[in-house]
């Protein structure tokens, strides 16, 4: 599945979707174990949420990195 979201979707559409993974796999294990989902883990989820909608969209880019000099062999001062 994870090959056929990357070949089709664009970067942004996949990093999004593979953000809300563990929280589809954290409701499909409830629903067929029967397992009870606690507070903590919902606020856990909220707050990864949370971090991730203040990232994307949050309007700060980091400035590009100095491209690094490359001396050829021969040319040393």
């Amino acid at each position: 599945m994870l090959l056929f979201v990357v070949k089709r979707w664009t970067a942004s559409a996949s990093s999004y979707g593979l953000v809300l993974m563990p929280f589809e796999t954290v409701a499909l294990s409830a629903w067929l174990t029967g397992e009870k989902l606690n507070s903590a883990l919902l606020l856990g989820g909220a707050l990864v949420l949370l971090g991730v909608w203040v990232g994307a969209f949050s309007g700060v880019r980091p400035s590009p990195a100095p491209a690094a000099s490359v001396a050829v062999a021969g040319e040393a001062d």
